[in-house]
C-alpha cells in the first residue's frame, strides 16, 4: 500500500508529479465543468427554474440520481484540488528543504492566514487574486529561483487564458471603481475579433509549457521526460470530453438555427441583432442629447415605498410628501420634457453581446411614474381634474416609450409602470371628476392599448 501511494503521489519523482497534477487540475477542471453542464441539462428537463444554481434548494424534489451526480462532481473537484496541493507542495518542498527545512509549511501557513483574512475583510475577489499571486509567482520563484526566466512567463498563463473572458474584472472592481466599461470593451473586442480567443489560449498553452520547462531544468531532466503515462491519460480523457461536448454543441447549434428560422417565418423579419435594431427604431430617430439630459437627473425623492397595501400614513407624512413633490425642481423639468412623445434612445445591438446592452433610463422612468402617481392623488384631493389628467398623460408617454423596448427588462418595467398608472386612473375614475367625454376618451385609450398588448408581448 505504501508503495502504491508513493506511485500515485509521485513521491520519488516530484517534478513529474507537479507537471501531472497541474495538467490534471487544468484539463480535469475543464472536464468537470463540461460534466456539470450535462447534469444541469438533466435539471432543466426536470424543472428549468432550478438549473444553473449551486444552492442546496435546487435539490428539493430532485431524484437521487441527479443529487448523487452533483455531489460526485463536487467531491471530484475537491479531490483534484487536494491532490494538486499535496503533489505540488511536495515538489516544492524537495527543492527547498535543504536550505529551508520547514519553508513550504511557512508558505502554506502564510497563504491560508492571508486568504482567510482577505476573505473576511475584502471578499472572495481579492482572495482569488491573492491565491493566484502566491501560487503562480511567490512560491515558484522562492522554490525555483534559478528558473525565473521560465517561471515568469509561466505565471502569466492564467492571465493570457482568462483575461479576454473578463475573469479578473471582478477583482479590479473590488479594488475601487466600476468596470462595466472595461467589460463592454472586452466583449466588443471579442465580438469584432473572435480569433483573439484562439490567440489567448495558444499563448496560455505556451506559457504553461514554460512552467514545465522550469520543472525539467530544476531536476536536470529532458523536457520530454516530464510527460509520462499519467499525462497521456489526462490528455486522452480531455480530448474525449472535448470531442463529445463539441459534437453536442454543434447539434445544439443546428437545432437553434432551425428554431430561429421558424421564428423568422412567424414574425416575418430577421431574428438577429440587426433585425432587432430595425424593429426597435421603426423609422424613429434617436435623440442622444435628450437622453443625456434625462440621465443627468437624480430625482432623489422616490415615494415608491408607499405602494404597499399595508402602508398607512399620517397627515404629517402626507404633507411632507406633497411638499417634496411640489418643491422638486428636477421633477418639474422632467414633466416638461415628458409632455410630448419620448424619442428613441441611441442604442447599439452588438452581434453576440445583446446581453451587454444597458438600459440606464429604466430606473429613472419607474421613479418618475411613482412620483406622477402621487401627483394624481394630490390633484384628486384638491379637486384639480386638469392636473390629474396631465399627470396621467405624461405617464402614458412613458408607457408608450417602454412598450417599444425589445428586451424583457423593458417590458417588465412597462408592466410595472402601467400597473401604477392604472391604479392612479382608477382613483381618478372613482372621484367622479371626469366628464362623459373624458370617460369615453379614457375607455378608447384602454381598448387601443389592450389590442396592442399582444404585439408588445411577442
Amino acid at each position: 500500500m505504501k508503495k502504491l501511494l508513493k506511485t500515485i503521489f509521485y513521491w520519488d519523482a516530484p517534478a513529474e508529479g507537479a507537471v501531472f497534477a497541474s495538467l490534471l487540475c487544468w484539463f480535469g477542471g475543464w472536464c468537470l465543468t463540461t460534466a456539470r453542464a450535462f447534469v444541469d441539462g438533466l435539471l432543466l428537463k426536470i424543472d428549468s427554474s432550478k438549473a444553473w444554481r449551486w444552492k442546496p434548494s435546487i435539490y428539493a424534489g430532485q431524484t437521487w440520481e441527479v443529487l448523487c451526480l452533483h455531489l460526485l462532481l463536487l467531491l471530484t473537484a475537491v479531490i483534484i484540488g487536494l491532490y494538486l496541493l499535496i503533489v505540488q507542495g511536495h515538489s516544492y518542498h524537495t527543492r527547498i528543504r535543504e536550505k529551508w527545512r520547514f519553508g513550504i509549511w511557512y508558505l502554506l501557513g502564510a497563504y491560508f492566514i492571508g486568504s482567510f483574512a482577505l476573505d473576511w475583510l475584502a471578499g472572495k475577489e481579492l482572495t482569488w487574486a491573492f491565491g493566484y499571486f502566491v501560487w503562480y509567482w511567490i512560491v515558484p520563484l522562492v522554490c525555483l529561483p534559478k528558473q525565473w526566466r521560465w517561471l515568469i512567463p509561466a505565471a502569466s498563463a492564467p492571465l493570457w487564458t482568462f483575461l479576454p473572458f473578463s475573469a479578473l474584472l471582478g477583482v479590479l472592481e473590488s479594488l475601487g471603481g466600476s468596470v462595466s466599461a472595461m467589460n463592454g470593451f472586452s466583449m466588443r473586442l471579442l465580438t469584432a475579433a473572435p480569433w483573439l480567443i484562439y490567440v489567448s489560449i495558444l499563448l496560455g498553452a505556451l506559457c504553461g509549457l514554460c512552467g514545465i520547462k522550469a520543472y525539467a531544468d530544476a531536476v536536470g531532466k529532458p523536457f520530454r521526460a516530464m510527460f509520462g503515462k499519467g499525462v497521456a491519460v489526462v490528455l486522452s480523457l480531455f480530448l474525449l470530453a472535448y470531442g463529445v461536448s463539441l459534437g453536442m454543441a454543434y447539434s445544439a447549434h443546428c437545432r437553434t438555427e432551425r428554431q430561429i428560422a421558424d421564428l423568422e417565418r412567424y414574425f416575418g423579419r430577421s431574428v438577429n441583432a440587426r433585425g432587432l435594431k430595425g424593429w426597435y427604431y421603426q423609422g424613429r430617430k434617436a435623440d442622444a442629447a435628450f437622453w443625456k439630459k434625462i440621465l443627468a437627473f437624480k430625482l432623489d425623492f422616490d415615494p415608491g415605498y408607499a405602494y404597499s397595501p399595508e402602508c398607512v400614513f399620517t397627515s404629517a407624512e402626507i404633507s411632507a410628501c406633497k411638499k417634496q413633490l411640489e418643491s422638486s425642481r428636477e421633477l418639474r423639468e422632467l414633466e416638461t420634457l415628458f409632455e410630448a412623445e419620448l424619442p428613441a434612445v441611441e442604442r447599439e445591438f452588438p452581434r453576440g453581446n445583446l446581453v451587454g446592452v444597458l438600459s440606464p433610463e429604466l430606473s429613472l422612468l419607474r421613479k418618475f411614474i411613482r412620483c406622477e402617481a402621487w401627483k394624481v392623488r394630490f390633484a384628486i384631493a384638491g379637486r384639480d381634474a386638469r392636473a390629474a389628467r396631465n399627470a396621467l398623460r405624461r405617464m402614458v408617454n412613458v408607457r408608450e416609450f417602454l412598450a417599444r423596448q425589445p428586451f424583457l427588462i423593458g417590458t417588465l418595467s412597462m408592466l410595472t409602470c402601467e400597473y401604477i398608472r392604472l391604479d392612479a386612473l382608477e382613483q381618478l375614475l372613482s372621484s367622479g371628476m371626469l366628464s362623459d367625454a373624458e370617460l369615453i376618451e379614457q375607455r378608447a385609450q384602454l381598448a387601443d392599448f389592450r389590442k396592442r398588448m399582444k404585439t408588445v408581448h411577442l
